[in-house]
């Protein structure tokens, strides 16, 4: 059984000593049947939020990455941009998966628009 566990800032920096998880504005942890597989983190700004998303590698591939980042849209529950480095082609897959429109690349990075959520702009999970 999944399950997701939300963590404020103050409550999660002993927990994760990783830096941009230490700088994150929120956090999430996932389980599956009460063991850690993944965790997101978010870091609002102005204008680019930045999400961190990380499964074990040996749970990679089964659709958790693509449900920890539905959960996160939910709660957002707002149109916002993304920035994601140019290189993490799964989390650009994740991204265009859940309805995310890109908007334009500077080298290192492409910028999303990544709609209000509604279930009817995603595609099932197979989780």
């Amino acid at each position: 059984m999944l399950k997701i566990i939300k963590k404020e800032k103050e409550n999660f920096g002993k927990d994760f000593p990783d830096i941009n998880i230490l700088n994150a504005d929120k956090l999430y942890i996932l389980y599956l049947d009460k063991k850690e597989i993944g965790y997101a983190s978010i870091n609002e700004s102005d204008k680019y939020h930045k999400i961190v998303i990380c499964i074990l590698k040996e749970q990679q591939g089964n659709g958790y990455g693509t449900y920890l980042f539905r959960e996160m849209l939910k709660e957002i529950n707002q149109e916002f941009e993304l920035a994601v480095d140019i290189d993490n082609y799964k989390m650009i897959r994740i991204i265009t998966r859940c309805g995310g429109k890109e908007l334009g690349r500077n080298g290192k990075e492409v910028f999303f628009l990544i709609p209000k959520y509604h279930d009817s702009n995603n595609k099932k999970d197979n989780v």
